[in-house]
């Protein structure tokens, strides 16, 4: 724990940084010497904050910066079968550190995946609030910048042996970087190795023969606007299914032939707090034959309320025919933008 003074000395620091400043000038601002300067900068890049050098014919000046590059990188998860089943939950926009949070609803979920021996829990984006200083709610927040919520998020995200989350990053995970030049995945990983992060706003997961998207789109936009978005990120991948976060609700829609899922928020002040679960099944290790789709209600205990069969064989033998007949040579951005009559 800093003291007060070391707590003033890494606020200084920090603007110093924000307005771009040289090692002369923060030595002589915050009376470090070499070592010490060397230490703290070291520790604000390790608790994930961007800090790079700018070269002057005459010096260099060290500031932070907003580098979604590798933020924005996208990721592909390849799932192997042992047995003849996948089973996992989906949750998503869980806002830790907002005064919206439903701690008590996500240590539910991760209770619920302990006790049905459920391996993979995905969260589709929003992980955190992050400080986004134009939010009107800002100054209602419990904590006073990113990093603050990411340290509650360390210590009080529900933590079970055996159960793995994996997080796509969404708009309010990335308000860190562009607002702090602070980037929440450093630290929650060198903390909490249950916890790792597949890109931002799209990942793909390959189970067997079945692509699945997770989508956390920004902005309020049409399903087919959202689609079109996965079609572009992924124009050589069959889509198969899209997980979705960011839209606040609990829906399964089959779109363009792509059975698609929202889920929902799980924060205070929404009717529709929840999640999914999804169980694979696939026979001889090779096709995914049918899919087990099944909205959570998780609170006070968490149930599954119905369920939605999908018979993947079908789906196989329909798509196949109906390419031949209608779109042979298509891709599958090129149907789509075809059945809309829109261009790329």
């Amino acid at each position: 724990m800093m003291n007060e003074k070391s707590m003033l000395n890494e606020q200084k620091l920090l603007k110093l940084l924000k307005g771009g400043s040289t090692l002369v000038e923060m030595k002589q601002e915050l009376g470090y010497h070499d070592q010490q300067l060397a230490m703290k900068l070291q520790s604000l890049i390790n608790r994930g904050y961007l800090i790079k050098r700018n070269y002057h014919n005459d010096k260099v000046i060290f500031t932070l910066v907003s580098d979604f590059k590798q933020f924005s990188q996208k990721d592909t998860l390849s799932f192997r079968f042992h047995g003849e089943e996948l089973n996992c939950i989906f949750i998503s926009d869980t806002h830790i550190g907002s005064n919206r949070e439903q701690l008590k609803c996500i240590k539910n979920v991760y209770e619920y995946a302990n006790e049905k021996a459920i391996p993979h829990i995905f969260h589709l984006g929003d992980l955190v609030e992050g400080y986004n200083f134009n939010f009107k709610s800002v100054n209602q927040y419990p904590f006073s910048s990113t990093e603050e919520m990411v340290q509650h998020l360390i210590k009080h995200y529900p933590k079970i042996d055996d159960v793995t989350t994996t997080v796509l990053l969404g708009n309010h995970d990335k308000y860190s970087i562009q607002y702090d030049s602070f980037d929440i995945r450093n630290m929650i990983s060198q903390k909490r190795a249950d916890i790792h992060f597949v890109g931002y706003k799209h990942a793909l997961i390959s189970v067997l023969d079945k692509n699945i998207v997770l989508q956390h789109p920004s902005g309020k936009k049409t399903n087919e606007d959202y689609h079109r978005e996965c079609f572009n990120q992924y124009q050589n991948q069959k889509i198969d299914f899209i997980f979705r976060g960011h839209c606040h609700e609990s829906k399964v829609f089959d779109f363009d032939g792509i059975h698609t899922i929202h889920v929902p928020a799980m924060i205070k002040g929404k009717k529709q707090v929840g999640a999914w679960q999804c169980t694979f099944f696939a026979s001889d290790n090779k096709r995914i034959e049918r899919v087990v789709l099944q909205p959570l209600i998780i609170e006070p205990v968490v149930f599954p309320i119905t369920e939605f069969v999908i018979d993947c064989k079908e789906d196989f033998e329909e798509e196949l025919e109906n390419t031949k007949e209608r779109y042979s040579g298509l891709s599958q951005i090129e149907r789509f933008n075809k059945r809309y009559q829109k261009k790329k």
